[in-house]
C-alpha cells in the first residue's frame, strides 16, 4: 500500500510530511507544521479591561475593593508598569468620568495613579461604617433555594469590610473573620433543638 505524503502550501517552504499510512494522519502533520512554523496558531486573546461603574450615585465599597484588584490584575496581564492613568481613564463608565471631570477639568491628565485612585475614592465611593458593616452582615439571610456556597460568599464579603480584628496584648493583631462568619452561617441552625443538643454534647 502507497503511503501519504504532503508539502507545505506555505510559498517557498517545501517542507513536506514523512510517508505515512493515512491521509487524514498526513494532514494532522501538516496542520501541526503550520502552526509550529508558520506561526498560524491562535493568538492569546488580550486581557479584558476592567468596568467601574456606580450604583444610584455612589460606588459601593465592596465593588471599589473589587474593581482595584481587577484592575491590579489587568496591569499585570497586560504587561503596564509604571503609571497607568489613561488606562485607569479608560476603567471608568461615564458618569463616574463625568463626576470627575466635572471636579478637577483638564488637570485629570496630570494626576498620578495613586492621587487619581485617592480621588476616586473620596468623590464616588460609599464612605463606611463599621457597625452598619456589621448590622448588614449580621441581617443576612439565605434565600429560599440558595445554595450554601453563595450564601457563604455573601457573607463574606460582607465580613471583609467589617474590620472584625482586635489588638492583642502580645501586640499582633488577631483577626476573627472566619469565625463571624460561621456565628453567622450556622445561627439558623442552632434555633433547631436536635441540632443544639447534638452540639453541646461534642467539645469544639
Amino acid at each position: 500500500m502507497t503511503g501519504v505524503k504532503l508539502k507545505c502550501p506555505a510559498p517557498g517552504c517545501g517542507a513536506e510530511t514523512d510517508e505515512l499510512p493515512e491521509a487524514t494522519l498526513a494532514m494532522e502533520m501538516l496542520k501541526l507544521h503550520v502552526s509550529l512554523v508558520h506561526g498560524c496558531a491562535s493568538k492569546p486573546e488580550k486581557p479584558k479591561r476592567p468596568a467601574l461603574t456606580m450604583t444610584g450615585d455612589v460606588v459601593e465599597y465592596g465593588t471599589w475593593a473589587a474593581f482595584k484588584h481587577q484592575f491590579t490584575t489587568y496591569k499585570s496581564l497586560a504587561n503596564i508598569s509604571g503609571q497607568a492613568v489613561n488606562h485607569l481613564l479608560e476603567c471608568l463608565a461615564p458618569e463616574v468620568y463625568k463626576v470627575l471631570f466635572d471636579t478637577f477639568g483638564e488637570s485629570l491628565s496630570q494626576m498620578t495613579e495613586n492621587k487619581l485612585i485617592e480621588n476616586l475614592e473620596h468623590l464616588i465611593v460609599q464612605k463606611r461604617n463599621s457597625l452598619i458593616s456589621v448590622l448588614d452582615m449580621m441581617s443576612l439571610k439565605q434565600d429560599s433555594g440558595q445554595k450554601v456556597l453563595s450564601f457563604l460568599a455573601q457573607l463574606k464579603a460582607k465580613a471583609r469590610v467589617c474590620n472584625f480584628s482586635k489588638a492583642c496584648e502580645c501586640g499582633r493583631k488577631v483577626d476573627y473573620t472566619d469565625e463571624m462568619v460561621l456565628c453567622r452561617l450556622v445561627c439558623p441552625v442552632c434555633t433547631i433543638k436536635s441540632f443544639r443538643k447534638k452540639c453541646l454534647r461534642r467539645k469544639n
